[in-house]
């Protein structure tokens, strides 16, 4: 079990094809999904302080379940997760998000374009 941040975080990189590269794109995300998170609710406000813990490695778990360069679908994907992570963790996979909000739609179009995820 993860219990901390700092485990959450090494517990990601120690899975990761390219742990800085994905470090850097997963910090990125975090931060502008907190930044978006104040104009519209994608995850509880009490998880903000939480993200490596219940959210990043939460998500990057399922890719150990995935064999490599499986296409993806993430169904509901409002916050990006988990579809944006496993696209980052996963890129020679092409991972789908399916949102049909359109705020949240043009927020996840904006933050693939920001990390530059071709894959997604």
């Amino acid at each position: 079990m993860i219990g901390s941040e700092a485990e959450g975080r090494a517990w990601v990189a120690e899975h990761a094809d390219d742990p800085a590269r994905m470090l850097d794109q997963l910090d990125r995300f975090i931060d502008a999904l907190t930044e978006e998170n104040s104009r519209q609710n994608l995850v509880s406000a009490k998880s903000l302080g939480s993200m490596w813990q219940r959210h990043i490695a939460d998500s990057a778990q399922l890719a150990l379940h995935v064999p490599r360069e499986t296409n993806l679908a993430d169904l509901g994907s409002g916050a990006g997760l988990p579809g944006v992570v496993l696209g980052i963790l996963r890129p020679q996979s092409n991972v789908t998000l399916i949102e049909v909000r359109p705020r949240r739609v043009e927020w996840l179009n904006r933050v693939v374009d920001q990390l530059g995820l071709g894959n997604v």
